[in-house]
């Protein structure tokens, strides 16, 4: 349990990053 857990929150994390990048891609390009 407590490894399938940690595996959950790394895939969470993993996505949440990817999530921010790509917003912070949008915004710089809609500065330009």
């Amino acid at each position: 349990m407590i490894r399938q857990n940690l595996i959950w929150t790394r895939v969470y994390f993993y996505e949440d990053l990817v999530i921010r990048v790509i917003y912070y891609y949008i915004y710089y390009f809609n500065l330009r």
